[in-house]
Order: C-alpha cells, then structure tokens, then sequence
C-alpha cells in the first residue's frame, strides 16, 4: 500500500511539474518600448512614419496582477519644452500632447487577445467606457503587442510594438 501512494504521489508531482512548465509566460510585469513597426501610410502629423522604427521616444507597459498602465510617446522626435513652463501656449500644449497615450485600468489575458478596460486616460471619455483589444505574443523577456480594437473601434492599420522586461 505505501509503495503504491508512493507512485501516485510521484506521479502527480511529474504531472505538475510538467504541467507549470507548459504554462504561458506572463505578462506581470514592467516593460520598456524597444520597436515599433507602423503599417498606417498616413499617419497624424508628428507620429512615426510607416515602416520599423528603433529610435523611440519613451514607453512603458505596467501589468500587475488585475491592473495595467501605458504610458507612451508616440512622437517621431522628443517633444519641445514649453518656452514658460508654467504657462504654455496652445500650439505647445497641442504638440507636447497631442502624441502622447496615457491609461489605466483592469486588464484580462485570453488566449493571445489582451482585453483592456481603462479606469483613467488621458482622453476622459474613454474612462469607464472605453475597451482596448491588441494581440500580444510573449517569448522570454519580449512582449509583441498589436493594438486591433480601441475606443473608435477596429484598428484600420495596426501598430506592432515590441516591449522588452525592465522588472
């Protein structure tokens, strides 16, 4: 009898074990823009042109447990300082944030379909209402994420963006 519990316990250990070694890689965790590939011929003025893209302005991914932050500036050169800090024109307000992407919210992973629902953005009316889609792909410390879906709707020409881990 105990030779036999030996055996079932052995077993079940070598199933978990393999089992935990199949598993996904996760998303948890801090992530830095490395790429960018844009597929939009006409993009808004001040953003990448069409084409792969190494040279970025900053960009990060933040995934807890439940939470996630992107933070993002999608210009193709930094952003100019305000001529007076505290008291901006229009025009300078308009091109120092017209690019960038600020949100966060809850997230939930499915498959390779990341759904996105964000409690606080830069745009106040996606707050609350708003769902984002992207596909990712995770293999070690890379992260592929192409946004499909936002609050507009469907991606007519997605962004591919690779992220690598920081933390």
């Amino acid at each position: 009898m105990t030779n036999k519990l030996f055996v079932v316990v052995g077993i079940l250990v070598v199933g978990t074990i393999t089992a935990l070694g199949q598993m996904p890689p996760s998303i948890q965790g801090v992530w830095r823009r490395v790429e960018v590939t844009v597929t939009n011929p006409n993009p808004a003025p001040g953003a990448l042109a069409k084409g792969t893209h190494t040279n970025l302005q900053p960009g990060l991914l933040i995934f807890t447990g439940k939470h996630y932050s992107v933070q993002i500036d999608g210009a193709a050169h930094p952003r100019p300082a305000f001529k007076v800090p505290a008291k901006p024109t229009a025009e300078e307000m308009s091109a120092g944030w017209g690019l960038y992407t600020a949100n966060s919210g809850t997230y939930e992973v499915s498959g390779s379909t990341l759904t996105m629902r964000p409690m606080v953005a830069k745009n106040p009316g996606t707050q609350g209402t708003a769902t984002n889609r992207a596909t990712i792909k995770v293999e070690k410390d890379s992260l592929w994420f192409t946004l499909t879906e936002n609050f507009a709707g469907k991606v007519a020409n997605p962004t591919t963006a690779k992220y690598v881990r920081v933390e």
